[in-house]
Parts: C-alpha cells; structure tokens; sequence
C-alpha cells in the first residue's frame, strides 16, 4: 500500500484535532479514568442486556 506523505499528514492532522475534540490532550488524569468507567459501564450493561435477553 503506497500511502504518500500528504495523506499521512492529513490523517495525523484529523487524528490530533479529534484529540483535542474529546478533550484529552489538556485534561486530568481523574477525568479520562471517569470516562473508561463510564465506557466499562456501559459495556457492562450491554453484555448483561444480551445475556438476560438470550433464552
């Protein structure tokens, strides 16, 4: 796969601002933690609904 160095740009430059869009790049180490427990929880959730749900 011939990926020339503008598109590497372009996807590090989308990657970066997608960073900065969530809000990780300047924030706590509390708030990213809140976040994967908010993401396990709702994985958690998901897999409980699936598992009562399947007979």
């Amino acid at each position: 796969m011939d990926v020339s160095r503008d598109d590497i740009r372009r996807i590090q430059r989308d990657a970066i601002w997608k960073w900065r869009w969530l809000g990780f790049k300047n924030s706590t180490p509390g708030f990213k933690a809140s976040l994967a427990v908010i993401a396990f929880a709702v994985i958690g959730f998901a897999i409980h609904l699936l598992v009562i749900k399947t007979p």
